[in-house]
């Protein structure tokens, strides 16, 4: 029903817009692996979560970066990755 939607609109839209710009980054950028909340470089596994959001809310996605790529990026062990899916030579 349009209730619902306008719902949806309501709660989503603005995160929506700020993915449509995260997705344009991610091809621009050859598949560069970043979070979709803060832009920031991110792990692969933290990747795979982003791109399963049935099974990951923002909460969990965001208290995962904040606990376990954050702290990797602050002392280089995270690294700026590309997802194979955008590799020319695939």
């Amino acid at each position: 029903p349009l209730e619902d939607f306008f719902l949806w609109r309501d709660e989503k839209v603005m995160d929506e817009i700020y993915w449509y710009g995260w997705e344009i980054d991610y091809w621009m950028e050859g598949g560069l692996m970043r979070d979709m909340f803060s832009h920031g470089i991110t792990s692969p596994e933290h990747f795979a979560m982003e791109m399963n959001p049935r099974s990951n809310t923002r909460a969990d996605l965001e208290g995962y970066y904040l606990t376990n790529v954050a702290p990797g990026i602050a002392d280089g062990s995270i690294v700026e990755s590309y997802d194979v899916h955008c590799d020319p030579s695939n």
